[in-house]
């Protein structure tokens, strides 16, 4: 899992609203990734097939996804058999 901080401001001092993967889980409906978030930000979900070549896609529905709650749950539910995958953290 990679982590991308986009924007002036997406780091910060605050330790109870730092990004962080709390789980990861492959089933059935698809990857469910959990992450500890700020409401005050954007989170994108993006994935590819191979890690070293190609660019990023944001998986369909999970861009600019506000953090209702925390943690935050994204899912990629377009069953392809293996994937990498990172998460993007932007200001609204």
């Amino acid at each position: 899992m990679y982590y991308q901080g986009e924007g002036e401001g997406v780091f910060t001092t605050n330790a109870g609203s730092r990004f962080r993967i709390a789980g990861i889980s492959n089933a059935a409906a698809g990857v469910v990734l959990t992450c500890r978030a700020s409401p005050d930000r954007r989170y994108t979900l993006q994935t590819r097939t191979n890690l070293l070549r190609g660019s990023w896609q944001d998986v369909p529905g999970r861009t600019a996804v506000y953090a209702g709650s925390d943690p935050a749950v994204l899912r990629d539910t377009n069953g392809v058999a293996r994937r990498y995958y990172r998460v993007g953290v932007a200001l609204p």
